[in-house]
């Protein structure tokens, strides 16, 4: 137990989860995002809809494409191809604008927060992150 809880993992809920638990408006931990997260047919995306700052004009600066960098981060798909399975949503992707890398995912929810977590090859070797729900 203590493992899972140092490596940022969940550890079987006996509550079931609703599939849908994740559809909805999310603030990222640093709190400069809004991210919706909808279900497209059976799998769930997020894309960024906003900050809490109302800047609007940032572009994907970082993207390893060039002809994207100069696209407006408004309506960017950050999360994608996610599908539920066993209480958590998983085999999906996530992109970083910051870095402009794309990462595996894994998402899951505890204590109200979604836990995100961004990896390479193992989920053991990546970064996890707390997003509160937004009203």
């Amino acid at each position: 137990m203590l493992v899972l809880v140092v490596l940022g993992l969940m550890a079987p809920s006996t509550q079931a989860i609703s599939p849908d638990a994740i559809t909805g408006v999310w603030l990222t931990q640093k709190e400069d995002g809004y991210i919706e997260i909808n279900k497209i047919g059976a799998r769930y995306q997020g894309k960024i809809i906003g900050s809490p700052s109302g800047d609007t004009s940032r572009v994907d600066i970082n993207n390893p494409q060039p002809q994207l960098r100069s696209r407006p981060l408004l309506g960017v798909v950050i999360i994608d191809d996610m599908m539920f399975a066993e209480d958590e949503w998983r085999n999906g992707t996530i992109y970083d604008p910051d870095n402009g890398k794309t990462y595996r995912c894994r998402l899951s929810i505890a204590d109200g927060e979604l836990i995100v977590r961004g990896y390479i090859g193992n989920p053991l070797f990546g970064r996890t992150q707390r997003w509160t729900r937004h009203q």
